[in-house]
């Protein structure tokens, strides 16, 4: 009777977290029944309550995740939280409260496992085991939060990288330029329409809303610096730095991040093309100015400027109060951007005696709380939308840019090439996995 009691509780979570998280759970008997051989499974071993611990402990990290982020968990976010665990625990630390409720739940869960009189079921193995099999049948597919928990651990690949072309031709330029170019990649910049106030820079700017290469910062940026369409495309002769550096531009990569956002990132920069490479890890925009005052403008440069921007937690721009909600910790965030991007352009117009090109877009956009939901990794339009914003010494063409690839084919002009731009019918939107396991959306 415990067994199935303590079943019962198991399932009942799901209805309980998914409310918590403003989703519904479809529950049915069979799906129920094959919990409780399992649970009556676990019973066998002597470790089961330690097994029971652990089966609620995936519980709680589910509708800890379902409340944050609106979704389950998937083999492809277990992955990211593996890989990314220092930016993981930044944003649970500082935004515990969504782990309130799940914790309650948890907690009361744990507390009735505890003072649960644990004895091997009488039950026979062969009939429990025939039980799991049939019901396992007739249920279909997995809604328990913590069964789909298992089945996504089995499906995770964890060989998420994959080999960079670099093929032997050599793209020679067919015209040599006097000119600037500046490239500043936000972090987690909305576009235009998702803002709750206008924006002094955008409105006083050449500005178009377009869409990223991808829905997370390890796949957009090596997106947009190798001219790819998908991640298995990206090819390092076609790189940026390298094409600049073979056509004797002075090339510079400054990013306030710290070294360890770059991981993945760092493969696809091709670092021997750049002769200034600089991974400051201050988390503080402003210093990104004051190494753009050390570059001499005199000369013809290619500049990629990284920003920490609106980076998860937002807590990187000054001001800004633990007490403050995300939507405010987010804004404050964005205006102190804005004012740095102030800086940088009024410093490029006024410095660069050469003609110029400044760009601006964001690696990828991010939800703050639209139906519940936060954070970047999903196909939303406040995630695969960015801001794309221009200032240049000359006239620029923008009604053929939409998208990220279309920014690397301006670039690739203007240091000197032929653009290597195809007409296609549709744009890509990348997942967030090299192996493209996650999919994409065209548009």
């Amino acid at each position: 009777m415990n067994y199935f009691i303590l079943t019962f509780i198991f399932y009942l979570q799901n209805y309980i977290g998914s409310s918590i998280g403003s989703s519904s759970f479809d529950g049915n008997i069979f799906e129920f029944l094959f919990l409780f051989s399992i649970i009556v499974l676990i019973s066998k071993v002597k470790i089961a309550k330690i097994v029971y611990y652990l089966f609620t402990t995936l519980y709680f990290f589910q509708f800890a995740y379902l409340n944050y982020f609106g979704k389950t968990i998937s083999s492809t976010d277990i992955y990211l939280f593996i890989t990314h665990l220092q930016e993981s625990f930044e944003t649970i630390y500082h935004y515990n409260d969504f782990l309130i409720w799940p914790l309650i739940l948890f907690l009361s869960t744990l507390l009735f496992i505890h003072k649960m009189k644990i004895e091997r079921s009488t039950i026979d193995l062969k009939t429990i085991l025939f039980l799991a099999i049939i019901s396992f049948y007739l249920n279909g597919k997995f809604n328990d939060f913590t069964l789909i928990f298992f089945k996504e651990v089995v499906n995770i690949n964890t060989n998420n990288k994959i080999l960079i072309q670099n093929k032997s031709n050599i793209r020679n330029p067919i015209k040599q330029d006097q000119i600037n170019i500046i490239l500043v990649i936000g972090e987690s910049m909305r576009a235009k329409e998702f803002l709750s106030k206008k924006s002094h820079f955008f409105e006083n700017s050449s500005y178009k809303t377009i869409y990223a290469g991808a829905t997370n910062t390890d796949i957009s940026i090596p997106l947009l610096l190798n001219g790819a369409y998908r991640p298995k495309g990206i090819d390092l002769s076609n790189n940026l730095f390298r094409l600049a550096h073979d056509n004797n531009f002075t090339t510079h990569f400054i990013s306030a991040q710290n070294k360890g956002y770059l991981k993945y990132i760092e493969p696809y920069l091709d670092q021997k093309s750049i002769h200034n490479y600089q991974i400051l890890g201050t988390q503080n925009d402003h210093d990104l100015l004051s190494q753009l005052k050390q570059i001499d403008l005199d000369k013809s440069n290619f500049i990629v400027l990284q920003m920490q921007g609106e980076h998860s937690p937002y807590i990187y721009a000054p001001n800004i109060l633990s007490s403050d909600t995300i939507q405010t910790k987010y804004q404050k965030s964005l205006e102190y951007s804005f004012t740095m991007l102030d800086h940088i352009t009024t410093y490029i117009t006024e410095k660069s005696n050469k003609k110029y090109l400044f760009i601006f877009t964001s690696d990828h956009g991010e939800q703050i709380g639209e139906n519940g939901h936060f954070g970047h990794n999903k196909f939303e339009q406040e995630v695969y939308k960015v801001p794309f914003v221009f200032s240049s010494s000359f006239d620029l063409d923008t009604k053929e840019i939409n998208s990220h690839k279309d920014i690397y084919h301006i670039i690739e002009s203007y240091l000197g090439y032929e653009n290597t731009k195809i007409d296609q019918i549709k744009i890509r939107v990348n997942g967030t996995m090299m192996t493209e396991e996650d999919g994409f959306r065209e548009f």
